[in-house]
């Protein structure tokens, strides 16, 4: 029955709310900017800490190399934000992925009733989901989903009952975005004076050998189309890196010690006093994108120098 009630709204939800303000909206504007820019490219893949965490034009200035920032929402799952962009990897495309540490707890690998948003707001991701992910997932976040779906009968509701605009959220909405996919409306905001968010961190991480699983897989599939894979850590909180150091410096251990992709800097490196946030442990203000994202031009340069050596050698012999 939610299966069938789902594909129902998605039917509905293609030929009404395409042109949506909300904040997940974009990620049909993402996705065509991902179709469009040519190869090679480095392309970003993780959560909102990359939405509201990196320059891209400033990367892309700096590293000569198109860049596309596919960050979005952590509650999409860390499996459906690879899916979406594995078929459009080419030769010489670099894949920065830098999930939030959620997606390494419990089952958030696969997402949560913002997947199911995501899906009611643009429903061509039905593509990137298999039929097995969508049906556990539909059961598993019951509740979510009856939520995920009140908010969309009251979307339905205003606009064609109330025949009213769609209600815009302050701060985040879709055109909100740049054009290379970094979320920069808040970037001139005042941050609230206190995170919104308190982070759990524990060690049930040590379960989650399928997330690592999938990323080995994903490595392996990017090296056979001879484009680069590197992994980042999402900014944090000195305090929150504080209370959890241990937990954070095990998952460092475990991390490196089970996937294959380059990891090119430990959740310390990553780390940025509080005052760098803007309203969730995750979002950077403007100071604090311009730190980050010049850290990640250096990591960038020192590994790319590295991956370029053995090449330069072979040409001189």
């Amino acid at each position: 029955m939610f299966v069938l009630v789902a594909c129902s709204c998605i039917i509905i939800t293609s030929y009404i709310l395409e042109n949506g303000s909300n904040y997940l909206a974009a990620s049909i504007d993402k996705y065509r900017v991902l179709e469009k820019t040519p190869s090679p490219k480095i392309i970003f893949v993780g959560g909102s800490n990359l939405a509201l965490g990196i320059n891209s034009p400033r990367i892309k200035e700096k590293l000569g190399m198109n860049v596309v920032n596919m960050g979005l929402c952590v509650g999409l799952g860390l499996r459906y934000m690879i899916n979406e962009i594995r078929d459009k990897i080419s030769e010489g495309d670099i894949i920065v992925i830098s999930p939030e540490y959620e997606h390494f707890q419990g089952d958030f690998f696969y997402g949560d009733e913002n997947l199911f948003r995501l899906l009611l707001e643009n429903p061509s991701i039905y593509r990137h989901l298999s039929f097995k992910q969508f049906i556990v997932r539909t059961i598993s976040f019951a509740k979510s989903f009856q939520r995920a779906f009140r908010w969309f009968v009251d979307r339905l509701y205003m606009r064609f009952v109330l025949h009213a605009e769609l209600p815009k959220d302050e701060i985040y909405f879709r055109e909100g975005f740049n054009q290379f996919g970094d979320f920069v409306a808040h970037l001139n905001k005042p941050s609230p004076k206190v995170l919104y968010q308190k982070m759990q961190m524990d060690t049930s991480f040590y379960s989650s050998t399928h997330v690592a699983s999938y990323l080995n897989s994903f490595h392996e599939e990017a090296a056979r189309k001879k484009a680069k894979v590197y992994y980042l850590f999402p900014s944090l909180p000195v305090p929150i890196y504080k209370q959890f150091e241990k937990e954070f410096i095990a998952f460092n251990i475990w991390l490196r010690k089970n996937i294959t992709i380059p990891v090119i800097e430990s959740p310390e490196q990553a780390i940025l006093p509080e005052s760098y946030f803007f309203d969730t442990y995750y979002h950077l203000t403007n100071s604090g994108v311009q730190i980050r994202t010049e850290r990640i031009i250096q990591r960038m340069n020192q590994e790319l120098k590295i991956q370029s050596l053995p090449a330069r050698r072979q040409g001189t012999t």
